[in-house]
């Protein structure tokens, strides 16, 4: 039975030692983040995680968004905290072509839209129909909703989701 605990002080003393070092050299007090970057101390040092906006070992510095060039030609990228405004020429200004938040692209002498989930159509005009695929077993009626799809299901009919097939809700009829 001696051996056992002389084989636990052994470990404690090689072990406590590793300790210290780790409680000595991380940072403690203040924090050395700036703008509001949460300190996670690390064996031997510290790294910040920098709230959107900001960069550097201590998010010191703004992240400029405009360096990756957002804006299209011919238009000047205006940087703001954690994002950036495109200001653009005259002949190019006025509302997006593309209705339900669709995202405007602008071709030589025409446009594209990039529809949200749910939408379709040269304009993103159209309720894109997710019943279309046939998401719903035999026998169950499918209901198109906004970007999703429901299933109403009789109670002979199974009301489980098709392998193939996610985002839809079951309800079986009662």
């Amino acid at each position: 039975m001696q051996p056992r605990p002389l084989l636990l002080l052994l470990l404690l003393l090689l072990l406590l030692p590793s300790f210290s070092v780790i409680l000595t050299r991380a940072h403690q007090g203040p924090s050395p983040c700036e703008h509001g970057g949460s300190c996670l101390n690390t064996p031997g040092s510290f790294n910040c995680l920098c709230p959107p906006g900001y960069t550097g070992s201590r998010c010191e510095a703004d992240h400029n968004e405009c360096l990756s060039q957002p804006c299209h030609p011919g238009s000047t990228c205006l940087d703001l905290l954690a994002t950036f405004h495109c200001i653009c020429p005259p002949a190019h200004q006025g509302p997006s072509p593309c209705e339900h938040g669709g995202s405007c692209l602008n071709t030589p002498g025409s446009f594209n839209c990039l529809c949200p989930p749910g939408y379709t159509g040269s304009r993103c005009e159209a309720d894109h129909n997710e019943c279309l695929s046939q998401p719903c077993h035999p026998g169950s009626t499918c209901l198109d909703l906004l970007a999703t799809f429901h299933c109403i299901c009789p109670p002979e009919v199974e009301c489980e989701p098709l392998a193939f097939h996610t985002g839809g809700a079951l309800e079986p009829v009662r």
